[in-house]
């Protein structure tokens, strides 16, 4: 059986602000463990850094405005838990996203959506 490789290439993620804690939670609060591939900092307000490698972050609360078709990105995770159906989380289509995966928590239970 042949094996398949498969790159992903992360250039943008949307949060509020860029700050080291979002390097603090990358390396070390991971269900994943911690991060040893390259070093991470933060470059600039807008900016971490991945070895050499810039991420650039959005602080876009409507995800129909940030510009994901000016980014290229092809593939955007929704997993803020914020969007919690198709509809909602489809916004990021209108903000230029080609293709879109979503999840959101699960409720069980009486008096839950």
């Amino acid at each position: 059986m042949e094996k398949i490789k498969i790159g992903i290439i992360w250039i943008w993620k949307n949060r509020p602000f860029v700050h080291d804690i979002h390097v603090q939670l990358f390396k070390y609060d991971s269900v994943h463990g911690s991060w040893k591939h390259r070093d991470m900092r933060v470059k600039d307000e807008k900016n971490l850094l991945f070895g050499e490698k810039a991420v650039g972050v959005f602080g876009i609360r409507n995800p129909e405005e940030i510009p994901w078709a000016e980014t290229g990105a092809e593939f955007v995770v929704e997993s803020t838990g914020v969007f919690t159906d198709k509809d909602k989380a489809a916004a990021h289509l209108k903000g230029g996203a080609k293709k879109l995966h979503y999840q959101s928590p699960c409720y069980i239970g009486l008096g839950h959506p």
